[in-house]
């Protein structure tokens, strides 16, 4: 699905497509924007995995934790999950070390 869009979003923008001038170019752009935000949030989510793993990056950890809150039900899910065990005093003692 990603791949899509960003594909649909470089046609739009550079190709022919349909539609006319500026509106076919801007549909363009909004698609490939969209489509490249998907692909660093999905970075994001993985450089916190990392982070997790590796005790580090605790403020970095929380932040995407409520942002994964976003995509429901398994963000949510996942999210709030990471959420609670991110507040628990031994697991910031971890990351302190």
């Amino acid at each position: 699905m990603l791949v899509w869009g960003t594909a649909v979003g470089l046609g739009e923008a550079f190709g022919e497509g349909v539609g006319e001038g500026m509106v076919r170019a801007l549909s363009g752009c909004w698609y490939l924007a969209v489509g490249l935000a998907f692909v660093a949030y999905g970075g994001a989510l993985v450089a916190t995995g990392a982070a997790i793993a590796r005790r580090r990056w605790l403020r970095f950890c929380r932040v995407m934790a409520w942002l994964a809150c976003l995509f429901v039900p398994f963000g949510t899910l996942a999210g709030v999950m990471t959420i609670l065990l991110l507040r628990r005093d031994g697991v910031r003692a971890l990351f302190e070390e």
